[in-house]
């Protein structure tokens, strides 16, 4: 005989759920770190750096090697919030979002105000920061920043984990100096914006060697001749005279542009005034007469330009005949006056 057992829906959901529950919790939980036993001296060094902290004023740049030096000798997370704190004080903004941001993931805020505060100065970190990368760096290479602010510098010394190292920086402008046993001094100037992400390669010289990012100049260079003759395969004369004939057509074409404007504008303002519309009428033609004075300035000037390109191709047409007799030819510019107006006009002999 089978004997059949009564299944009691509430109490068998319940201890379900309550398993899930329970499963849930472990699957999700995060895997428990071993705490990190703190050494004597990275107590010594952690209290050190909260007296730096505590002192007036403050040594924010004591406090933060002590902190990094606590951190380094015992790397537990409960001395990355100071850390943090200092590095951000020094505009090691780099530093500072990363030393935060593990110590809220590893150790945890201590209470919800300190845990707002922190949030607070992420929000302004991340907001203000600007990343910089710098490769081919030397072996041994330190490198020196400093942010100047109107008056105010602000100063950080960082070390190169091989021949490459990326800051983390206040947005701004920066004076990056490269020293290395052996090289001269380099200095990179860059300003910064908020999100930028820059990367400079850096060629350093030899001590004694010329700095390969300059051109020397040759201490004893060839005359230059100054005239209008042709000099290392260029002819002056001929790129004037092109430029003002380019110049011309330029304008020519802006002078037809105009025009066509002009002509488009009248038609549609006798539309506009056949079909009683006089307020687009009067519209119109003061547009009209905006374009008809363009063009007609336009025009003069594309005449100017024009006979100024006729002198040129005159002047480089006679230059080119090789001989060195001035006096056989002689061309001037006479401007001629007559009660029908005044022009420009050529007088030349040959």
């Amino acid at each position: 005989m089978i004997r059949r057992h009564r299944w009691d829906g509430g109490i068998g959901a319940v201890a379900i759920v309550a398993w899930l529950l329970a499963a849930g919790v472990f699957l999700h939980a995060p895997t428990a770190r071993a705490e990190v036993q703190v050494s004597d001296q990275a107590r010594d060094l952690f209290r050190t750096g909260v007296k730096h902290l505590k002192a007036t004023p403050p040594d924010h740049k004591a406090a933060f090697e002590a902190f990094r030096a606590a951190y380094a000798d015992s790397p537990s997370p409960k001395i990355l919030g100071n850390l943090g704190l200092a590095a951000a004080k020094l505009e090691r903004d780099g530093e500072a979002i990363e030393a935060y941001e593990r110590y809220l993931k590893e150790a945890g805020a201590k209470s919800l105000a300190e845990r707002r505060a922190i949030d607070a100065d992420l929000k302004k970190l991340r907001a203000r920061i600007a990343r910089l990368r710098l490769t081919g760096l030397p072996d041994g290479a330190a490198v020196r920043d400093r942010r100047v602010d109107g008056n105010t510098a602000i100063e950080n010394a960082y070390v190169p984990n091989g021949s490459s190292i990326t800051l983390g920086l206040r947005a701004g402008r920066h004076e990056i100096t490269i020293e290395a046993e052996g090289y001269a001094p380099k200095t990179l100037t860059v300003e910064l914006s908020p999100g930028d992400e820059d990367a400079q390669g850096v060629r350093m010289s030899a001590l004694g060697e010329d700095d390969p990012d300059t051109n020397p100049l040759d201490p004893d260079p060839e005359p230059v001749d100054q005239g209008t003759e042709e000099a290392d395969g260029i002819d002056a004369g001929a790129i004037g005279m092109w430029a003002a004939i380019g110049t011309t057509a330029a304008l020519g074409i802006a002078t037809g542009v105009v025009s066509g404007l002009a002509a488009s504008n009248f038609s549609s303002f006798e539309d506009a005034r056949d079909g009683g519309d006089l307020a687009r009428a009067d519209e119109l033609r003061d547009e009209g007469e905006t374009l008809n004075l363009t063009a007609d300035v336009l025009l003069g000037v594309t005449g100017a330009a024009a006979v100024t390109s006729l002198i040129l191709v005159v002047l480089e047409v006679t230059s080119d005949d090789g001989s060195d007799d001035e006096a056989d030819t002689a061309l001037r510019v006479r401007p001629v006056v007559t009660p029908q107006g005044g022009f420009v006009g050529l007088e030349g002999s040959f």
